[in-house]
């Protein structure tokens, strides 16, 4: 027994040794696999994991001890297995493969044994068909309306093709049909909503069915568009819309072209709105539309929609107490009447006063002397209901008797203060009336009657109008006349009439001009070094100064900057507003205090010696006030003999700018005496007289003081303590500079 198997395994070596010289080591190997009876069970479950139109996938148990699979396909030219390819995972994907074809495949495993294969035996024989193509549809309606499907992407392998329909895209399809041709006509499709179609191949082999994936979802047909609705009417154009259609890419809107009856394709819109322009005004149109996605929808019924009517533009006319006519243009022969609305209120309570099919309309027994307000509509009847446009503009019109006419008027007046201003008109029609002569009171801002007078109880007649005093008591006013309205005329109301009152007198040219109103800038200011006035004197008597000179200085400094220190304000030694208010005073007494002006006191009537005894009228209101440097406060607050005088010409309207009250309390403005006698518009004169204005100097011959004469070697002044009445020569100040007039 030993001695044959140590035969056997020299002749198995020599067989090995053959084998590799001619290259045949895998036969070899399966010899000698064979030979060695390996422990690799067969594969028993090959089967089909997966199939696709071009490939398929295997798969299979494990094999216990296995390396790897070797995959072979039936080649059915020569009707032997060829090798396909080598796994070590337990399935294996075929590619390249033809649709709707049956293949056949085995599967052995393999054992690596030092570095070679060793294979177990061949799988049973697995039968597997590629699916069938996937069709691409195409939908087209006949000329006998019939919905036909075709399709392409198909091959003469597959057996057969499934037919689905579904109302909703997303839905439960229905197999309704298994067909071998290529198209398929739908004989009973309702098209009055919307359907779907799929399709799908199949090849039938061994009595089952091996199916490929359905086509795209494609539309058969289109919901009806059932609300196709007038959403809103113009005088030029319709807004159709109308519910929207699902799966619908874009809609097509139809009008109908009466003169081929036939309806003409004007637009296409995405949206289920659509505004057609550029139509004529009280017309019918008729439309029509139709959903399209790949295919067109049905068309809805028709649409009847109506323009509105043009808006009327209305004039009034009225010729009568009791009656207007109302006239309207921009209409057309389409329209088939106009409303007329009247009310007595602009805004609201419109009622119909009447319908017409004319162009006018007159409306009577109405109250005189009434206004009335009036709008008017146009509309066209279709179908029984009325088409309305829009309201024309609101016109109104006051019913009135004849036109009152007034002449000899005058509305331009101009006259010397306190002299009679008359004027004579001349009124028709007359009869008796009520004629008011009235003055507009700009601060009411309305007119007052100042006059009434009546007119003379005749068709035509005349009035004076006689004007009261107080038209001079302003330079210029503003007067007219009213007339009520009667039976038998209109009311009247006269352009305004323009009155210029001239003063009695007035300076001659070369002097300052008097004024109505004088007014002064510049209050407000920080009290720096040289400042003088009301505020400077407040300030040094609150800081324990007592009655100093009213002047910015050194002491005045130091005692500023102690405050400021004390108060927990930066020590500068400035009296600003924020000093200010901490010393106690008010804020707006720093804005007002050194900048008073004498409100004028003139009147239009007054004459040259009237305007100089209200000047010294004024100065003497002074008398006993402080002297107060640079001061030219209200009577009884301090003043020196510049303030004074400022004062006292403020208050006949001279106002010596630019000079001024408040410029007199800045530094360098102390001695304003000196700018006043250099003033051109000041005259000087050799002697003086009442109301002339006296210079003072010392003597080099500076202007130290100025004061004003009374007469009779007297003047008003304000010199240190107070404000006196004094002689013209004085010990105090007994140098005279001159004298200058201000009146001429």
């Amino acid at each position: 027994m030993g001695e044959d198997m140590t035969f056997t395994k020299k002749l198995l070596a020599i067989f090995l040794s053959l084998a590799i010289l001619i290259g045949n080591f895998q036969n070899v190997g399966s010899v000698y696999a064979e030979a060695s009876k390996l422990n690799l069970q067969q594969i028993n479950e090959l089967s089909i994991d997966t199939r696709g139109v071009s490939t398929l996938v295997l798969s299979w148990e494990r094999v216990k001890n296995a390396s790897g699979y070797n995959i072979y396909r039936l080649d059915t030219k020569t009707d032997k297995y060829v090798y396909r390819g080598s796994t070590t995972a337990n399935t294996y994907k075929d590619k390249e493969l033809t649709s709707a074809t049956n293949y056949y495949y085995k599967v052995r495993p393999y054992k690596l044994v030092k570095g070679k294969k060793e294979y177990g035996s061949y799988s049973n024989r697995l039968k597997v068909t590629t699916k069938p193509l996937t069709p691409k549809l195409s939908v087209k309606k006949s000329s006998s309306g019939k919905m036909t499907a075709t399709w392409t992407n198909t091959s003469s392998r597959a057996t057969g093709y499934e037919i689905y329909t579904c109302n909703t895209r997303d839905g439960k399809y229905k197999l309704i049909d298994k067909i071998s041709e290529k198209s398929y006509t739908f004989n009973n499709l309702d098209k009055s909503r919307s359907n779907y179609l799929k399709v799908r191949a199949f090849r039938t082999v061994d009595g089952e069915n091996i199916y490929g994936s359905y086509s795209q979802v494609t539309l058969l047909n289109l919901d009806k568009i059932e609300d196709l609705n007038l959403e809103t009417r113009g005088v030029s154009t319709l807004k159709l819309s109308w519910n929207k259609v699902n799966d619908a890419s874009y809609y097509y809107v139809y009008r109908l072209n009466s003169t081929t009856d036939k309806y003409e394709k004007i637009g296409t819109t995405s949206s289920n709105t659509y505004t057609d322009k550029d139509l004529k005004s009280a017309t019918n149109y008729y439309y029509k539309v139709k959903p399209y996605a790949n295919i067109s929808g049905e068309f809805t019924n028709r649409l009847k929609a109506t323009t509105k009517p043009l808006t009327p533009k209305v004039s009034l006319k009225s010729d009568s107490y009791t009656r207007f006519t109302a006239t309207w243009t921009n209409t057309s022969t389409r329209n088939s009447g106009y409303e007329v609305y009247m009310s007595t209120s602009k805004d609201k309570n419109y009622n119909l006063l009447g319908n017409t099919s004319e162009k006018s309309f007159t409306a009577k027994e109405l109250e005189k002397n009434k206004t009335y307000y009036v709008k008017v509509r146009a509309y066209r009847t279709v179908d029984g209901e009325k088409i309305y446009g829009s309201y024309s503009s609101v016109t109104s019109v006051t019913l009135e008797g004849p036109k009152t006419t007034v002449s000899g008027l005058l509305t331009s007046l101009s006259k010397t203060a306190g002299l009679s201003l008359v004027d004579t008109i001349e009124i028709t029609p007359a009869y008796g009336r009520k004629v008011y002569l009235q003055r507009y009171d700009s601060k009411k801002g309305s007119w007052v009657t100042k006059v009434t007078y009546n007119a003379p109880n005749s068709s035509t007649g005349s009035v004076k109008l006689v004007y009261p005093s107080e038209w001079y008591n302003q330079i210029s006013s503003k007067w007219r006349v009213y007339i009520p309205a009667i039976d038998k005329g209109n009311k009247y109301t006269s352009p305004t009439i323009n009155i210029k009152a001239k003063r009695v007198y007035e300076n001659p040219n070369g002097y300052i001009k008097l004024k109505e109103k004088i007014t002064v800038t510049g209050g407000g200011k920080d009290l720096v070094r040289g400042t003088m006035g009301l505020k400077v004197a407040k300030v040094q008597r609150r800081l324990g100064m007592g009655h100093v000179w009213e002047i910015v200085g050194p002491t005045t400094i130091s005692r500023v900057m102690a405050f400021q220190r004390a108060n927990g304000l930066k020590a500068t030694g400035v009296v600003n507003l924020a000093t200010w208010k901490k010393l106690g005073f008010s804020e707006s007494s720093w804005y007002t205090l050194d900048t008073y002006v004498t409100p004028v006191k003139t009147k239009l009537t007054d004459t040259r010696e009237d305007l100089i005894e209200r000047m010294i009228s004024t100065a003497k209101s002074y008398l006993g006030t402080e002297y107060v440097v640079g001061a030219a406060g209200v009577p009884g607050s301090g003043i020196d003999c510049s303030g004074l005088v400022m004062q006292s010409m403020y208050s006949v309207g001279i106002d010596p700018a630019p000079i001024s009250v408040t410029r007199h309390t800045q530094p360098g403005y102390e001695y304003e005496s000196r700018n006043l006698w250099k003033l051109p518009t000041l005259k000087t004169v050799s002697k003086p007289k009442r109301g002339d204005l006296v210079f003072y100097k010392n003597s080099a011959g500076v202007i130290i003081h100025v004061a004003i004469y009374l007469g009779n070697d007297r003047v008003v002044e304000s010199w240190p303590q107070k404000v006196v009445e004094w002689p013209l020569i004085h010990p105090e100040r007994p140098l005279i500079k001159g004298y200058k007039r201000i009146f001429g």
